[in-house]
């Protein structure tokens, strides 16, 4: 779902788009919610609601309705959550009771909130589709289903009573998204903070492609990945190539720390005008049951909402190889990634994964990549064209012994080991006083690099 469907269109205003849609909105809403309730009290006068209100498709309203295509049940069941969470006492006359009784009428649905606010259910939204009649509670339960609109879209949330209870989907309150009321009030939704409820983090990049040095067939996979989604709305716009290709793209990055997977994804998503979210694993996985789905459900459900590309690093850690035991935990390891490789292939949008060690992956999640790209460690030429990259620049003074040639053909490092070697080079320099970088201290640079991998120089 794209933001910019919530946006305001050419010439409307704050106060068009917003109010006066909403505002026509409720007052049909309430007409409709009179009609029904002195139909079912059999009143001998009825207050037709009449059709809903036209819909300007340049205001938020209008464009979310006509982009998501909801017909007249759908429009009904979203109004009934947006009156919930900005006009409540739309469901004033619900709460009569049945004076024989004295208990509010079991038909109307709905449960009684804070400061004794009505909060409709999915039961109320029924109600007022086709009274109490089986057929609207089954219309309804089908309109809220993971495949319509309103849930695939997340306009609609049916949220859980907070008795503890569980009961029937029908009576469980049904409220607008915070979502879909944020872009409606204010043409965007707010960004969620990085935390244990929401585990990822934003990437950026001050590189380009002329900074990284790939291996001419890794390369070519990044020209075809960067092609599939410059041309993605052109598939999806032709009804045999986006039946047969879907929506989405996945890849796998693979190869040694320090060879360009993560700078990648970040410069993919600064020429695609896209954000690129970096998923914290440790955050993600969870011991408590369910809890690891829940976490990778909410930022799945993010990135298709707002078009992010999603990024899992070191990924083996939660994609890995299913186990062949058949204690509980391993059951409920292997059930984790059976979730996975299911919301993998509904994700609509763009999803990399990197690891160190591609025997590390399931296989399963191999035969679903639409990509699959080895980063290998540079050669010596190519590392010599790294040397020359990062050692570039004004503030870098060489002592006339660097020879860049014959430290790439001597030393195997990868291009993040450059950069960390030009850190210690620079901080020797300086503390020396003259500035300049000597053989010596970047060959020292090398060696404290090597020592971390347990190598020797």
């Amino acid at each position: 779902m794209n933001d910019a469907g919530y946006r305001s269109g050419a010439g409307s205003t704050a106060g068009v788009d917003v109010w006066d849609a909403l505002e026509a909105e409720f007052v049909w809403l309430q007409d409709r919610i009179m009609q029904a309730v002195q139909q079912h009290l059999e009143a001998p006068e009825i207050t037709e609601a009449g059709p809903p209100p036209a819909l300007d498709t340049g205001s938020r309203l209008g464009k979310a309705v006509a982009d998501f295509g909801l017909d007249y049940a759908e429009r009904l069941i979203l109004s009934v959550g947006l009156a919930a969470a900005l006009r409540p006492s739309v469901f004033d006359p619900l709460q009569i009771r049945n004076s024989a009784l004295d208990r509010p009428y079991p038909a109307f649905g709905g449960m009684t909130g804070n400061a004794g606010v009505f909060c409709p259910t999915a039961r109320t939204a029924a109600f007022l589709l086709g009274g109490s009649a089986v057929e609207s509670a089954a219309d309804v339960l089908t309109r809220l289903g993971d495949l319509s609109p309103l849930v695939r879209n997340r306009l609609v949330e049916v949220q859980d009573s907070g008795t503890g209870t569980g009961g029937s989907l029908m009576d469980k309150p049904l409220l607008a998204s915070n979502r879909l009321v944020e872009r409606l009030m204010t043409g965007e939704a707010r960004q969620v903070p990085f935390g244990a409820n929401f585990p990822a983090q934003r990437l950026s990049s001050k590189f380009t492609w002329d900074d990284l040095v790939l291996a001419p067939a890794t390369r070519r996979g990044i020209d075809e990945v960067r092609t599939w989604m410059k041309s993605r709305a052109a598939f999806a716009a032709d009804s045999h190539l986006s039946r047969w290709l879907g929506g989405g793209f996945s890849c796998l990055f693979y190869g040694p720390p320090g060879t360009g997977k993560t700078q990648t994804a970040s410069i993919l998503g600064l020429e695609l005008g896209l954000d690129v979210y970096r998923i914290d694993l440790s955050m993600v996985v969870s011991k408590w049951i369910g809890e690891t789905e829940k976490n990778l459900s909410l930022v799945f459900d993010e990135a298709e909402d707002r078009n992010w590309i999603l990024f899992f690093d070191e990924a083996d850690a939660l994609f890995g190889k299913r186990t062949s035991g058949d204690s509980a935990n391993d059951r409920y390891a292997n059930q984790e990634v059976s979730y996975l490789l299911q919301r993998f292939e509904r994700f609509e949008g763009l999803a990399i994964l990197a690891t160190n060690l591609r025997n590390n992956m399931d296989e399963a999640f191999s035969r679903r990549f639409q990509s699959v790209l080895h980063f290998p460690m540079p050669t010596a030429s190519e590392r010599e064209v790294l040397f020359r990259k990062i050692f570039s620049g004004d503030a870098v003074k060489l002592a006339r012994d660097v020879d860049f040639s014959t430290l790439a053909e001597m030393h195997e490092v990868t291009g993040a080991m450059i950069v960390n070697v030009l850190r210690y080079s620079v901080l020797a320099a300086r503390g020396r006083g003259d500035g300049v970088i000597r053989l010596s201290d970047i060959r020292q640079g090398i060696s404290r690099e090597y020592h971390k991998e347990g190598r020797v120089l």
